[in-house]
């Protein structure tokens, strides 16, 4: 899609090493695409329907590790600052439980940022 980053082209492979590396260097975790598309609501996406899978029937071995895959990788997002938006439908099934505290903090933080206020949190 346009307007794409190496790091949202190696999230959408769930590729760990890859969004390592990136991130290392220093790419934007938060980045945009032009149809405003972020790592992390890929992530979110990914997740999302191999929950709503589950729902019908018992996930698949593929579908399994696909998800280990992708919780992987939105940690790293999240440890580098990336967070869904508190109103976002996304947050709900696709965030794991155990994220979604640290994903609260970014945006916490963000939004102290974006007011003024420095780092509160």
């Amino acid at each position: 899609s346009l307007g794409e980053t190496p790091l949202h082209n190696a999230v959408y492979a769930y590729n760990a090493s890859a969004v390592e590396v990136l991130l290392d260097r220093h790419a934007n975790a938060k980045a945009t695409s032009l149809n405003m598309a972020t790592p992390i609501r890929g992530c979110a996406a990914a997740e999302m329907r191999i929950k709503k899978a589950a729902l019908r029937r018992k996930n698949t071995e593929e579908e399994q590790h696909t998800s280990s895959k992708v919780q992987v990788v939105m940690e790293m997002l999240i440890e580098k600052g990336a967070y869904l938006k508190k109103n976002d439908k996304l947050l709900k099934l696709g965030m794991p439980d155990h994220l979604k505290r640290r994903n609260a903090e970014n945006e916490q933080r963000d939004v102290n940022m974006a007011a003024g206020l420095g780092e509160l949190t």
